[in-house]
């Protein structure tokens, strides 16, 4: 499980480093008994950010992969 804290400062790159991260984390492992979890604490506060952040989050999660 990997926690990315949210603020108005958020920015898209910093989410979807945190899912890459966790793509390559768990390559190569057994996926029936492994699995990577993304926490975006205070998602809410990403809300207000200039940079928009949550709209990359919203491909990430819909997905199969990440690349």
């Amino acid at each position: 499980m990997v926690s990315f804290q949210c603020s108005r400062h958020a920015t898209a790159a910093g989410i979807v480093a945190v899912f890459n991260y966790c793509a390559n984390y768990q390559n190569g492992l057994d996926l029936d008994k492994n699995v990577s979890v993304v926490v975006l604490d205070e998602v809410g506060l990403a809300e207000d950010s200039e940079n928009m952040p949550l709209k990359v989050a919203v491909d990430l999660i819909t997905c199969v992969h990440v690349f």
